[in-house]
């Protein structure tokens, strides 16, 4: 995947965040790891939120591409 900033939704405090990521992370990944920096809720915590129970990870609401920094060779 390109580098850019994703949007998620925590499922428990519905309140969004952003990250950005490289080209090696995967946003399916952040999206059931990541703390939510509002509540603190992790979707992998051992005692998860009820509203997590049944979806395993923040919602991803949206994706804005990084610019490509790098010059274009001929």
């Amino acid at each position: 995947m390109e580098k850019g900033t994703w949007t998620f939704r925590c499922r428990k405090c519905c309140e969004t965040f952003e990250l950005l990521l490289t080209e090696k992370d995967r946003a399916s990944e952040f999206a059931q790891e990541k703390r939510c920096p509002s509540c603190g809720q992790a979707p992998s915590d051992p005692h998860p939120a009820p509203a997590m129970t049944a979806e395993h990870g923040h919602k991803v609401i949206g994706y804005r591409p990084e610019k490509n920094t790098r010059p274009f060779l001929i």
